[in-house]
């Protein structure tokens, strides 16, 4: 295949995924249609990476694709194989870290966290991510200082109320530690 014919492929693999890798997107329109797009679309990824493996932005999309469908364990592997690729890109690691909490690699979601917060500590929708992070790897106190901190920057931001209400509720002794990321997503 020529590089143009892979572009092609890769431009309307975008095209068909782009519509559903949004949650509020994914679920207006005809569902059934959309898992198609969207299975035609990682097709098209796959044919591409097949020809370039190091091509970072498809295997984003791939990613985001493989989120879209469900499919936690391949989107992270599309993940973590992008941003060894790519090691700067905030998005993917962002993504990555996202998607240890949905595979339930807390520890691993803490560290990519850490990673993404390196690269621009001063962007402060990380901060709420790194709280769920904490808590889900039972890092109680982290996850209430991060949780409390985005609070400041970002007042009312869901995930960290979400965030302090668990724990206060652990610490009444309601709950107890959950490695259940589901129930974060319930909270919201």
């Amino acid at each position: 295949m020529t590089p143009d014919e892979l572009n092609a492929i890769y431009q309307e693999s975008c095209a068909v995924i782009m519509p559903h890798i949004r949650l509020e997107e994914s679920e207006q329109g005809d569902p059934v249609q959309g898992q198609a797009n969207l299975q035609k679309g990682v097709e098209g990824l796959e044919t591409v990476l097949k020809f370039n493996p190091k091509n970072w932005p498809a295997r984003w999309m791939l990613g985001k694709a493989k989120q879209a469908l469900g499919l936690h364990e391949e989107s992270y592997t599309a993940f973590l194989t992008a941003h060894r690729n790519i090691l700067t890109d905030q998005n993917v690691i962002r993504e990555l870290a996202l998607e240890c909490l949905q595979t339930k690699r807390f520890k691993q979601a803490v560290h990519y966290c850490h990673v993404a917060m390196e690269f621009d500590p001063d962007d402060y929708s990380l901060w709420p991510n790194m709280a769920v992070a904490q808590l889900f790897n039972g890092s109680i106190d982290e996850a209430e200082s991060w949780a409390n901190k985005s609070l400041v920057k970002i007042p009312g931001d869901e995930p960290a109320m979400n965030v302090l209400k668990i724990i206060s509720e652990i610490r009444a002794g309601k709950r107890g530690i959950s490695t259940d990321f589901t129930l974060m997503e319930k909270e919201s």
